[in-house]
């Protein structure tokens, strides 16, 4: 999602003048004012609601009289959430609208409705307000003695409020059933995974749970743009691995959480929440990312967040895991640095336009004449640009290249110039026989040290 324009507004008269829903005066922007007076609160923040969680927008200091104000302009229309950590007040945004609302200890009131969706949207928060007292923030907080007789009736009455979704927009109205049937199933789940007094066994559980688990409110890309979409699949996933089937104790609970998933975008998604899990970039991380790799690749959001986590945890530190990648070969044959474990791992960064690079090309051969026969392979990846593929092959043939040769996909922006930080060549990394980095940034091998410390790790 792209926002522009996004800036603080505090009650600027024309600019709330602007915003109005006058046909004849239609702007491209939204804006949202009004109060939150809730004692030691000094801000309230603004959120989208995109990949099934919030995302910050903006923050807006509260003034002397708790008021607040914000502007924004959006290319997607959809849900915001208006509040803080503790306070979640949804609104449904587009453009050319004006929002004004008040806030206190009692709840929020919508004072200028913009449109249709918005009325739906407070109507059907009105309608569960009543759950709040069930919050397990609520002290003396209720258990699911109190909770579950009350619930089982209310439910009937929550999926009433369908009925009431019949704006003109057909993308709100998707929305927004899919968010009552969330909330169905947030409300019922949440209620037994946050601390109470008591909490229940599976005998104690009432058939509405069945129910809910067995629907199929989670099927869809959809929840993905409604507010806890994920947070919901996660403790979905979670209540069939703990309360259905055998005993959690003997299950694979990383297994479980994915089971039954049928959307290649949710599982990607819902991998996400297991990354902190993680450290460092060891075997295990990379087992778990394996597992996930062809669901990961099928969203860019999440092969993103994926890539930046990773930079996170990865080191280039001996005895760390090296890093996975696969190129080309000069027969276009798919070629993986895992193919070698096994054996030890001598590779050369360089490119042709690179004159020290190719000073080194004699004294790399002379390595793999005198090594010939040990459990050592002798890899160059060039980092050309892709367009010199062509004169890459010829120029393999012509300078009788020897080794493994592999040509990357991007040049300096491939796998494996941005793993190991590379933007400056020639560069040798060297890798144990199980894939484990010996150094990062090896001897040349034009230095006679190179070839005793390669004798002396076959050894």
């Amino acid at each position: 999602m792209k926002l522009h324009q996004l800036v603080f507004v505090f009650f600027i008269l024309g600019l709330l003048m602007s915003c109005n829903n006058n046909a004849n005066n239609k702007n491209d922007f939204s804006t949202i004012t009004g109060t939150f007076d809730v004692p030691f609160k000094t801000e309230v923040t603004l959120s989208k609601v995109e990949h099934g969680k919030k995302t910050e927008i903006s923050t807006s200091k509260l003034n002397n009289s708790k008021e607040f104000g914000f502007a924004l302009s959006t290319d997607n229309e959809g849900f915001y959430i208006l509040g803080d950590r503790d306070i979640e007040i949804p609104l449904y945004i587009k453009n050319n609208q004006s929002i004004k609302l008040q806030y206190n200890a009692d709840g929020y009131e919508l004072i200028q409705s913009p449109d249709e969706e918005n009325d739906i949207l407070y109507n059907w928060e009105k309608s569960i307000d009543t759950l709040k007292v069930f919050s397990h923030t609520k002290q003396p907080s209720k258990t699911y003695v109190e909770f579950f007789p009350f619930y089982e009736k209310f439910i009937p009455e929550m999926k009433k409020q369908h009925a009431n979704v019949n704006s003109k927009n057909e993308r709100f109205n998707e929305l927004m059933h899919a968010y009552i049937d969330l909330k169905i199933e947030d409300v019922a789940l949440n209620f037994i995974f946050t601390p109470r007094a008591k909490h229940p066994s599976r005998e104690d559980l009432p058939s509405f749970y069945t129910d809910i688990i067995n629907e199929n409110t989670l099927k869809s890309d959809v929840i993905l743009d409604v507010p806890r979409g994920i947070e919901v699949l996660r403790i979905h996933q979670m209540y069939k691995a703990i309360y259905t089937g055998g005993d959690i104790k003997t299950k694979d609970y990383s297994t479980e959480m994915f089971l039954n998933i049928d959307s290649p975008i949710l599982r990607a998604h819902l991998s996400l929440e297991f990354l902190n899990r993680y450290k460092s970039y060891n075997r295990a991380y990379l087992q778990f990312k394996e597992t996930h790799s062809k669901d990961i690749s099928k969203s860019d959001y999440v092969s993103k967040k994926v890539a930046a986590f990773e930079e996170g945890i990865m080191t280039m530190a001996s005895g760390e895991q090296g890093y996975p990648f696969t190129y080309k070969d000069k027969n276009d044959k798919d070629v993986s640095f895992s193919d070698f474990r096994g054996k030890l791992v001598y590779i050369d960064i360089w490119a042709m336009w690179c004159a020290p690079c190719k000073q080194q090309i004699p004294y790399i051969k002379q390595l793999e004449k005198d090594l010939h026969g040990e459990d050592i392979v002798f890899m160059s990846v060039s980092v050309d640009k892709p367009k010199e593929l062509g004169k890459w092959k010829k120029f393999i043939v012509d300078k009788e290249l020897t080794g493994v040769q592999l040509f990357s996909d991007d040049a300096f922006n491939t796998r494996i110039a941005k793993d190991y930080k590379i933007n400056a060549i020639p560069r040798f990394l060297l890798f144990d026989k199980e894939g484990k980095i010996v150094d990062a940034n090896a001897k040349r091998p034009s230095d006679p040290e190179l070839k005793k410390q390669l004798l002396n790790l076959l050894k």
